[in-house]
């Protein structure tokens, strides 16, 4: 077997530049198509003019060879002669939040309708904590409270009322109202006094107590009534005063939006969620009138 010694000017190859007919390569048009595949265009060309679900084009080969390029670009060429599809916009689902409701606007609305509702979102941030720190909301949240403390005292004095009558005095306890006899005196009797009483006596204390023991469930049920009525007052009242905050926003965007009935829906839903936030931050902040 022979062997060669080849010089260094042997082992390059020179190229002449004068051959080309371009000074660089910006000049030179991008390749179009894919060499040595013809097999493989014609399948990608059948499969795009296919029109029915279920039908997808598997594409497979070695890094470099340019299958992603040509495929972006054939398939770019096919979309540019078809209808241009709608925006699909997915929004969330207030009743399933693991499955969000998918909303279809004309091309290029679905942008316009993102951007809407960041503005709608950014305007109710502003809106709210202002109508919630007016003036007028303090004055009318504290009427209530006041009305809800007076009517509290008003219970809690006719039942002391009623206790005296029936010769007891009451004392409010961490573990609730206690009932504690009056002597003659109308002072409250000591545990010498009342082991001094008569049998017939301390009989008639210990009804009169289960008595007035009935009274104090009744207080602290009219209690618990009252206080859930003022808090339904608040309640609306905070409602009313939201959605006179931003109601008008929303009824502006679902005019502009009135010919997409899905999107008018879940503008509505939102607002809603807004409320429901706003009353149950109300409720965390919601002051025990019973001290």
């Amino acid at each position: 077997m022979k062997q060669w010694e080849l010089t260094p000017e042997q082992l390059k190859s020179a190229c002449n530049c004068a051959a080309f007919p371009f000074e660089t390569t910006a000049e030179v048009p991008p390749l179009e198509g894919i060499v040595g595949q013809e097999r493989a265009v014609k399948a990608m060309e059948f499969g795009l003019k296919i029109r029915k679900h279920g039908y997808n084009i598997f594409i497979s080969g070695f890094t470099g060879t340019g299958r992603n390029s040509y495929t972006q670009s054939l398939v770019k060429e096919v979309a540019m002669q078809e209808e241009i599809p709608w925006d699909w916009c997915y929004v969330y689902n207030f009743e399933k939040p693991d499955q969000p409701k998918a909303l279809t606007l004309p091309p290029g609305l679905g942008v316009k309708f993102q951007n809407d509702m960041t503005q709608l979102v950014n305007q109710v941030k502003l809106n709210i904590p202002k109508a919630l720190a007016s003036e007028e909301y303090g004055k009318r949240k504290t009427m209530l409270y006041q009305s809800l403390q007076d009517r509290q005292a008003e219970i809690w004095n006719s039942l002391d009322e009623a206790a005296k009558k029936l010769g007891f005095a009451l004392k409010n306890t961490e573990k609730g109202i206690l009932t504690i006899p009056l002597n003659a005196e109308g002072k409250q009797m000591d545990e010498e006094e009342y082991k001094q009483l008569s049998r017939e006596a301390i009989k008639e204390i210990e009804e009169k107590s289960k008595a007035i023991n009935f009274l104090v469930l009744d207080a602290f049920k009219k209690i618990r009534d009252l206080e859930k009525e003022i808090h339904e007052q608040v309640e609306r009242l905070e409602s009313q005063l939201v959605i006179a905050a931003i109601g008008h926003l929303f009824e502006n965007l679902k005019e502009e939006y009135s010919d997409f009935p899905p999107v008018g829906d879940f503008l509505e839903e939102v607002k809603k969620d807004i409320l429901k936030t706003v009353v149950m931050q109300f409720q965390d902040n919601f002051p025990n009138p019973i001290t």
